[in-house]
């Protein structure tokens, strides 16, 4: 039998998702195209800082006006080389080139490449020597990571978060992975250098599980798969699952809505091979699932 158990201790949050429709998971497979990366390969720190007045691609794009409800904060950015990852210090309207949903659909005049917008780009330039990153002003292919994973008991039990409406990225008020962040660096400049895509990520991944349940143990995990999502200029999004002792299962729900609105327990949803079975997929068509979610259960 399949339950669904909400639990919140968010004074932010009476309401709960049940009711709300499901981001789709016929709608997630459209949207997403499998990405396959070499995991192996090194990343380096790069001397360089890239600012948006130096790029011929920033002068194109912002040929009517700045973002100027954005802050121009420093950032830092990673790019695929054909030999390496390379990260970079940035600015934030750099940054806002391949994140900022608008700004990704704004048509803009490069050189040979007329009437083109950064969606278009990131779909179908994404090898690391294509001629149009150097056009750009930039040394390869823009990556912009995010990690998310699942947390499951030994006996199946699994849990899911209620995003506070303040989250970012599409996920305010909504149900997804319980571990959720943009791919943020923690690690010194002589630490990158001796990186690999695969470390980098992974720590990223742990870095988002402190985040989200602070004062919790990093317990056994897996990266899973990875993908491209089409609807946000094909950004990659890795995958992990987490295994806790069933009797961690508290703790974790503990932590969890001091960090969300709430938190989803399901029990009975999957079949012995770790799928979910017809009767919890037409349960959770009700209970505001996001896009995201469909990642947990995707092989």
């Amino acid at each position: 039998m399949v339950t669904i158990e909400y639990k919140t201790l968010n004074p932010q949050s009476s309401n709960s998702p049940q009711g709300k429709s499901s981001f789709k998971r016929n709608d997630f497979a459209a949207r997403f195209i499998p990405w396959k990366p070499d995991w192996q390969k090194i990343v380096k720190y790069g001397e360089l800082t890239i600012r948006y007045n130096d790029l011929p691609l920033a002068m194109a794009v912002y040929k009517d006006g700045l973002p100027k409800e954005y802050d121009n904060n420093e950032t830092i950015l990673m790019f695929e080389k054909p030999d390496c990852y390379l990260i970079v210090k940035s600015d934030y309207y750099t940054r806002l080139l391949f994140t900022e949903q608008k700004i990704l659909s704004h048509n803009f005049e490069l050189s040979q490449y007329q009437n083109i917008n950064m969606s278009q780009v990131l779909a179908g330039m994404r090898n690391a020597d294509d001629p149009f990153w150097s056009l750009a002003g930039l040394p390869g292919v823009p990556i912009a990571i995010g990690v998310n994973g699942s947390i499951r008991t030994t006996s199946l039990e699994e849990l899911l978060a209620f995003k506070l409406e303040k989250a970012a990225a599409e996920m305010g008020g909504t149900v997804g992975p319980p571990v959720s962040a943009a791919a943020n660096i923690n690690r010194t400049k002589d630490d990158i250098n001796n990186l690999t895509l695969g470390d980098l990520v992974d720590n990223a991944f742990e870095v988002a599980w402190q985040r989200e349940l602070k004062g919790i143990a990093m317990p056994e995990y897996c990266r899973r798969c990875a993908w491209l999502d089409s609807s946000r200029g094909y950004k990659p999004e890795v995958n992990y699952s987490c295994s806790i002792p069933s009797d961690c299962l508290n703790d974790c729900v503990e932590a969890l809505q001091k960090t969300h609105a709430g938190v989803l327990i399901l029990r009975g949803h999957l079949d012995n091979k770790g799928e979910l079975v017809r009767e919890a997929e037409e349960k959770i068509e009700n209970w505001g699932l996001n896009f995201q979610a469909w990642f947990l259960w995707q092989s």
